[in-house]
């Protein structure tokens, strides 16, 4: 199995956490984690989820070594306050254009309904042919 997610991580987290509007790091504390937590512990929050992973194609050849994987990456953004829908939306954007810039395609963005009207939750799922030396193919 090819993997990327520990590197991707990396690199949105450094993304997020160095974007800057008007001089200001308005996310330089964004929680940002790979796996499943049950109680946001700040805001905002970015799960960041490999939701699939297999192989691409003719990807393996008779040495049955994997040469090239599909790859599906998912993002939940969640804020809060009086500004969570713009802020959330901003924030989607500065994971969107990294996402776009290393080779991935968004194939779904849509804001999610949840039972906390305190809260505002973006989802947003991109794809990448990846091949065994971690080289991102746009799909």
């Amino acid at each position: 199995m090819i993997d990327i997610e520990s590197e991707l991580f990396d690199i949105i987290t450094n993304t997020i956490h160095s974007y800057t509007r008007d001089g200001n790091q308005p996310f330089l504390n964004a929680f940002i984690t790979s796996t499943y937590v049950d109680k946001l512990p700040t805001f905002p929050t970015v799960m960041m989820e490999e939701t699939d992973n297999y192989e691409y194609g003719n990807g393996i050849d008779s040495s049955r070594i994997e040469k090239y994987a599909n790859v599906v990456f998912t993002f939940n953004v969640y804020t809060s306050g009086l500004k969570k829908k713009s802020e959330g939306k901003e924030l989607l954007n500065v994971i969107d254009s990294k996402m776009k810039e290393l080779g991935f395609t968004r194939t779904f963005s849509e804001p999610m309904v949840i039972d906390n009207p305190n809260l505002y939750r973006y989802i947003a799922r991109y794809n990448g042919i990846v091949s065994n030396t971690k080289t991102i193919y746009r799909r």
